[in-house]
């Protein structure tokens, strides 16, 4: 909605385009885009993809959408070819609809990304326990409908990335509950090629902090009321991975109005379909 405090101009996909620059034709990198809805546990990736071999980057794209919605401009380049392939984490939402509907996949094609270079990682999370943590986080800043939106905008670059033959993977958060850690990770690095240890899941304290050039995970130069302040504290200072269910009480929260525009939109179905991929794609058995 334009004139509310996080978007005042509209979007114009084709700017954003020109304010992704990427290399020469025949340099670009292996591309790992991750794309889910806010609050699906991604951030933590960005520690495990470093480790496990990329140049990790916090949702680069949606900066770009970002700071044109508040009428200004920000770049960021596609790293040219190296050793390690990259890694983009994206995620949809929370704060206006043109944050929910941002496909960042059509984005990276409609710049000129060659399809054979991306792989496309869908990550979902059951839709109560997603919704429960954007109420959390940011109450009446939010609403269902934006929540809605991320899923189906998800699901949408996953059909689009099957239409231009761009491997793709799934993986839920809920995978992490049904099995280990370890199990779910190992068949992941398998899945991009990467090699992998268990010892890469642990003794994070003594890694270099987020957002240090030696951490191999960027961070990018976010418009201030975009900020949510200690939002990812927990996952920048956990010494290992692990699962992290919610409570009870924090489903209790959800309203039984919204919980009906989920089930009514299909929210719950583009999950149970993505959970039932991800056993396929992770050969995680059911």
């Amino acid at each position: 909605m334009l004139n509310s405090p996080y978007q005042k101009y509209p979007v114009v996909h084709e700017q954003l385009a020109q304010n992704l620059h990427t290399p020469p034709p025949n340099n670009f990198p292996d591309i790992i885009l991750s794309i889910s809805p806010c609050r699906s546990g991604t951030t933590v990736m960005l520690r495990v993809m470093a480790l496990m071999g990329a140049d990790a980057y916090f949702q680069p794209l949606k900066n770009l959408l970002r700071w044109q919605l508040l009428g200004g401009a920000w770049d960021w380049q596609i790293p040219d070819q190296t050793a390690r392939p990259v890694y983009i984490k994206e995620t949809l939402g929370p704060y206006t609809l043109a944050e929910s509907a941002f496909n960042p996949l059509d984005l990276l094609l409609q710049a000129g990304v060659p399809a054979e270079k991306i792989h496309l990682w869908v990550y979902g999370r059951a839709p109560l326990a997603c919704y429960a943590s954007w109420v959390k986080w940011w109450g009446d800043r939010t609403t269902v409908d934006y929540f809605c939106q991320s899923y189906i905008t998800t699901q949408q670059a996953y059909e689009q990335a099957a239409r231009h033959n761009i491997k793709t993977t799934v993986l839920t958060y809920e995978q992490f509950a049904e099995h280990t850690p370890v199990q779910v990770m190992r068949s992941l690095a398998a899945r991009f090629r990467f090699p992998f240890h268990a010892d890469m899941l642990n003794g994070w304290s003594k890694l270099p902090e987020f957002g240090t050039a030696a951490s191999h995970i960027t961070l990018p130069e976010e418009p201030d009321i975009f900020i949510t302040p200690h939002i990812h504290d927990q996952v920048e200072e956990a010494t290992h991975f692990y699962h992290h269910p919610p409570t009870a009480e924090t489903l209790n929260q959800i309203s039984a109005d919204d919980h009906q525009q989920m089930s009514d939109l299909g929210v719950f179905a583009i999950y149970e379909k993505w959970h039932r991929q991800a056993t396929v794609d992770l050969k995680l058995s059911q």
